[in-house]
């Protein structure tokens, strides 16, 4: 999940990515933070199996990404 986040914000690795991150004053990166408690959303989007996840999927849309036996459910923005 790591390495994919830091793809999508531009960065080749997540060691990239952390170490810039980490230099920048907390406030600059806010829009970045995610608090599973925020939206409610969190028990919502992820599930102990991707066939779980992929029921959901269905009503809801966005992507799965498989975590172990695990799996979240992305909306798309």
């Amino acid at each position: 999940m790591l390495s994919m986040l830091a793809a999508e914000l531009g960065y080749a690795t997540w060691d990239a990515c952390k170490a810039d991150i980490d230099t920048r004053e907390a406030r600059s990166i806010d829009r970045y933070r995610f608090d599973a408690g925020a939206f409610n959303d969190f028990e919502k989007n992820w599930f102990a199996s991707e066939t779980d996840a992929l029921g959901w999927q269905r009503s809801h849309g966005g992507y799965i990404v498989r975590y172990g036996e695990q799996a979240v459910a992305i909306l798309k923005s």
